[in-house]
């Protein structure tokens, strides 16, 4: 099986460190996951430091188990130590001092594990608060400025200002719209599905 990978796929393999992250494990058939499992371990198998992270339901993880995988179960945050830890833990990361609005923060992240926010999305206020200082309250919004800091743009040279910040806005529409589209729909988009977005988007 491992010789249907792509060749630039195996090369890495064989002499990097590769980490795979597969999903959608509870969408295969009970014959399916015995195939892939055993997949898998062939795969492992090609290079030296290959790891492994499969997004499953409890149930439905046998064959995995049988090719050497560790179940882990991952808790939902309910508690204000969740919380804590994802403060503390980009507050390292961005090397920022304790300031007077953390605890500001805390209590938005406190408010937004209550209204039923995931761990991402607290992960993506934290983010945003220590890059900015803003604490927006609806989630759309939170992503809507991280895609403004982090979505980068062309040098055009002068007098196409409005051009990139026109293309930049639409780039941020688009990518929003993937986002829902795929988690709507529970697939990856096509180049067909992009297309159709970003002809959406653009002006007639």
């Amino acid at each position: 099986m491992p010789e249907v990978l792509p060749k630039w796929l195996q090369q890495h393999i064989r002499r990097d460190h590769v980490i795979f992250l597969l999903d959608n494990w509870d969408r295969l058939t009970a014959d399916e996951r015995i195939e892939i499992a055993q997949w898998i371990a062939e795969v492992d198998q090609i290079g030296p430091d290959v790891f492994w992270t499969v997004a499953a339901s409890a149930e439905g993880t046998g064959p995995l188990v049988e090719v050497g995988f560790v179940p882990v179960e991952i808790l939902p945050p309910t508690n204000n130590a969740v919380l804590e830890r994802v403060h503390l833990g980009w507050q390292t990361l961005f090397e920022k001092e304790p300031s007077a609005t953390d605890d500001i923060c805390r209590a938005k992240l406190e408010e937004a594990l209550h209204a039923g926010a995931p761990l991402w999305e607290l992960h993506l206020r934290t983010i945003l608060y220590f890059e900015t200082g803003d604490l927006p309250d609806r989630p759309i919004d939170v992503m809507d400025r991280l895609l403004k800091v982090h979505l980068s743009t062309v040098d055009l040279g002068r007098g196409y200002d409005a051009v990139v910040v026109q293309a930049r806005e639409i780039a941020g529409r688009v990518l929003a719209a993937a986002a829902a589209q795929m988690k709507r729909d529970c697939r990856p988009l096509s180049l067909a599905d992009l297309k159709e977005l970003i002809e959406a988007q653009l002006l007639p």
